[in-house]
């Protein structure tokens, strides 16, 4: 499921303890897992309302479920 096309989207869950939280793709409406270690290591965490420009690819966790990946503020 990886693959190089980007897109973007708006976080709107994060969970700042535990590094992670879910963006709506601006596509398609989709809430798609994210975590901060896939995030620019400039940002130590994202907000609400953030914009966001990222990669899709398969979840190692949770098979067959998207994730974020190269995650870039924008």
């Amino acid at each position: 499921m990886s693959c190089s096309v980007k897109y973007r989207g708006t976080v709107v869950h994060w969970n700042t303890e535990r590094g992670f939280g879910f963006v709506q793709r601006d596509t398609d409406q989709r809430e798609i897992f994210v975590h901060i270690s896939e995030v620019d290591e400039a940002y130590e965490s994202l907000v609400l309302g953030q914009r966001i420009e990222f990669e899709i690819a398969e979840s190692e966790r949770k098979p067959g479920h998207p994730k974020c990946v190269n995650v870039d503020v924008v």
